[in-house]
């Protein structure tokens, strides 16, 4: 039970990170901030080759897509309303 928490957490905060970070990323472009788009762009790959990395070493595959997907849902969500207090 504590490995699947963890395991959910993990892919939760990845791929929450992961989609905060592209939606930021692509207001950025829309209002041509070149230093955040650039920040975001950089911080694509590093989230990528975590998620990657560990995606290979995972055993509990359901509970890894279940926190993907919720973790990308919430975070567009997130990065749009920030982003709209933002700028």
């Amino acid at each position: 039970m504590l490995d699947n928490l963890r395991t959910f957490m993990l892919f939760f905060a990845l791929q929450f990170l992961s989609y905060l970070n592209i939606t930021i990323n692509i207001r950025a472009i829309a209002h041509q901030e070149y230093a955040v788009a650039v920040v975001t762009d950089s911080i694509a790959p590093l989230i990528a080759w975590t998620m990657i990395k560990h995606i290979g070493a995972e055993r509990h595959s359901g509970v890894g897509m279940a926190a993907v997907a919720t973790g990308g849902g919430l975070a567009t969500v997130v990065g749009m309303w920030l982003t709209q207090r933002m700028g």
